[in-house]
């Protein structure tokens, strides 16, 4: 992998090589196999611009960057969504995911809402581990900025489970929302996509669909009728016919 900046000069697409010579081999860069590598896959380039973009010393880097498109198409107030995390469930280590979950809400919170009075957040919650879920609820409702709580939808648990009753029963008692949002995941049939467009068309339907399925039909809004439900990023299509 050290040599990588040179085997690249032997790419003979020269679209396929002026990308690899960017992102090289990285377990998220263009040799993932399950579809979701978004730059190579047919989706518009824009994370590169933003590290050309000058920022002053204060406020944080991000805060200044949502500031100026916030202004720029006149919004007053932003939801910031925890795009680093929405793949996070895919790791096999449970105490992994609850560690950078935890560090990353704590980060969240004292650098960017507590500064920033027109930016919010849903916060993270790891639910493959529901105690470290109830902890997080504790500790983070009532921070400035947090409206709500969030799981990314490529987690394989099921919404129905005992474990989880406890965390909805919270936020329902606190009247803050429980959103789902999709993610790609590792479902192997979207591997079989060329373009990323595919891939998020029909992967993140398919985990707000199976998520809001088993709401259902399991009784969870009759069960916590005053628990809003939020999901986010799959569309509306799918809904008449589910």
């Amino acid at each position: 992998s050290e040599a990588f900046s040179k085997i690249v000069e032997y790419i003979a697409d020269p679209v396929l090589r002026h990308d690899a010579g960017h992102h090289g081999l990285a377990k998220t860069g263009m040799g993932i196999g399950n579809g979701s590598y978004q730059e190579l896959n047919g989706r518009i380039i824009r994370y590169r611009g933003r590290r050309k973009e000058k920022v002053p010393p204060t406020p944080h880097r991000d805060i200044t960057l949502m500031r100026r498109w916030m202004d720029a198409m006149g919004t007053d107030i932003a939801c910031l969504f925890p795009t680093p995390m929405l793949n996070l469930s895919l790791s096999p280590n449970v105490a992994v995911q609850t560690g950078l979950a935890w560090g990353y809400n704590s980060w969240l919170c004292e650098r960017i809402l507590q500064e920033e009075p027109r930016i919010k957040s849903m916060i993270y919650l790891p639910y493959h581990d529901p105690k470290a879920c109830i902890k997080t609820v504790e500790h983070f409702t009532g921070k400035p900025g947090v409206i709500g709580f969030m799981v990314t939808s490529t987690h394989h648990r099921s919404v129905f489970e005992n474990d989880y009753i406890r965390l909805y029963a919270m936020l329902e008692e606190r009247g803050l929302p429980l959103a789902f949002h999709s993610a790609t995941g590792s479902e192997p049939g979207l591997r079989l996509f060329n373009k990323f467009f595919g891939v998020h068309a029909l992967g993140f339907c398919w985990h707000n669909m199976v998520y809001l399925t088993n709401w259902i039909i399991n009784g969870l809004p009759e069960r916590f009728p005053k628990l809003k439900t939020i999901w986010i990023e799959s569309g509306l299509a799918w809904i008449p016919f589910l």
